[in-house]
């Protein structure tokens, strides 16, 4: 709720994530990373962090393809919880 109110950040549902299931995809600077679970357990299993730009400018395209298939959510869908 929080994140809704600021002005600089928004929220996006995709319901299909491509192996959402089992895989997770981070960019934070000039890093990538990609973590896997296990599908029953949810525990990680592995977990890969680099800097090599050309995985970094992978995950970006990965990231901006879901993210155009996504749904903005609205921050008045949170109601009057969302902070003023």
């Amino acid at each position: 709720m929080d994140i809704s109110a600021c002005e600089n950040a928004a929220i996006f549902v995709h319901d299909h994530l491509p192996d959402g299931d089992r895989c997770g995809l981070g960019i934070v600077d000039d890093r990538a990373g990609i973590c896997c679970h296990d599908t029953k357990t949810r525990a990680l299993v592995a977990l890969i962090d680099t800097d090599a730009p050309e995985a970094r400018e992978w995950a970006i395209s990965v990231f901006e393809e879901i993210r155009s298939e996504a749904t903005q959510l609205d921050a008045a869908a949170f109601g009057s919880r969302a902070p003023s």
